[in-house]
C-alpha cells in the first residue's frame, strides 16, 4: 500500500506538521521524522522527514524505536497495530487515531493520546 492511499493517514500527518511548523518554526529547528519505509509516490514535503526504507532486521527496528521520543500512527483505518505494539514494547508513547482496537492499547494521557478522528 502506497503512502498516498488515504487510509495511511499520511496527507493528515503532514497537514499537521505543516500546521505545527507555521506556528511554532522555533520547535521545528529540532524537529525531525523518521518514517519506516519509502516515500515511493515521491511526496513533496515542506517538513523535515527522513524515509529509511525498508528495515527488515529486528534489532534494526528496535534501535529505531529506542531513539525516538514518540510514535505517531495516522493510519484511518486499523485493528490492532503491530507497530504501535512494539513501539509500546520499547517505552514509547503512541498518538493514534481513536479506531478500532486502538482504545484497546492506547489508554488516552496515560501511555500516548486517542485522537478522534
Amino acid at each position: 500500500m502506497k503512502i498516498s492511499d488515504e487510509r495511511k493517514g499520511m496527507k493528515i500527518l503532514i497537514e499537521a506538521m505543516e500546521y505545527l511548523q507555521n506556528q511554532y518554526p522555533l520547535l521545528f529547528n529540532n524537529l525531525f521524522i523518521l518514517a519506516i519505509g519509502k516515500n515511493s509516490d515521491q511526496i513533496a514535503l515542506n517538513i523535515n522527514i527522513l524515509f529509511s526504507g525498508f528495515i527488515s532486521d529486528e534489532n534494526s527496528i528496535i534501535e529505531y524505536y529506542q531513539c525516538a521520543d514518540l510514535f505517531i500512527s495516522p493510519s484511518l483505518q486499523d485493528n490492532l497495530s503491530n507497530t504501535v505494539l512494539e513501539s509500546m514494547a520499547c517505552g514509547l508513547p503512541s498518538i493514534v487515531f481513536n479506531i478500532g482496537g486502538m482504545s484497546d492499547l492506547v489508554q488516552n494521557q496515560v501511555n500516548g493520546l486517542l485522537i478522534q478522528k
